[in-house]
This record gives C-alpha cells, structure tokens and sequence, in this order.
C-alpha cells in the first residue's frame, strides 16, 4: 500500500487519509507513539465465543520523524483478558517498534 503498487495515486490517498482520519483505534498502535505521530490504521475487534475473545488486532503505518514508515500488525486471538488490557499489550508491541526504528532516546519521550 505505502509502496503506491496496490492501488492508483488517487486511491492509495484516498485509503491511507481514511486509515489517518479513523478514530477506533486511539488506544491501540496510536497509543504507543508520540503524540502527533501520523498512524494509518485499521482496527478489527471479534466477537466473543466460549468465554474467549475471538481477536483483537491493529495494522497500521507509522509515519516515523525522519519521514520513513514502519509497518505493524498486532493480532490477539482467543483471549480471556479484557478489551482495556489486549489494547494496552497492542499499544506496547508498537512502543517497542517505535523505540527500535526511532532510538531508545526518541522512545523515552513517549
């Protein structure tokens, strides 16, 4: 998608503004970067089965400072744990990413 190969310029815009402007994932992979850092993302929440959640995931881009994008994607499935605790485990998984492709000092102002 970032790459430009999967869809025309006008549609990969369109996508990715749509994925910027989404509010469903704010305590997902938003919540583990600076704040103001632009995430293309689209969140996914399953139902629940058997006293299970069926998964619970976030895929998005991360605009790093230097203008690179990192790409991640966390799915949890079949968790007893609350939705407050699998979004906290998603917003550290892209915590840890940042402060790997960022620095350890840039992860510290977090």
């Amino acid at each position: 998608m970032q790459s430009g190969r999967a869809l025309s310029r006008e549609g990969t815009g369109l996508v990715l503004r749509l994925m910027v402007a989404s509010t469903t994932g704010r305590r997902r992979l938003r919540a583990g970067v600076p704040a103001g850092t632009v995430v293309a993302d689209k969140t996914g929440t399953g139902g629940d089965a058997g006293g299970l959640n069926v998964c619970t995931n976030d895929v998005g881009l991360l605009t790093l400072p230097d203008g690179r994008h990192l790409a991640v994607a966390v799915f949890i499935r079949r968790s007893q744990l609350p939705l407050a605790v699998r979004e906290r485990a998603i917003a550290e998984v892209a915590r840890a990413a940042w402060t790997q492709w960022v620095g350890a000092a840039a992860g510290r102002g977090l």
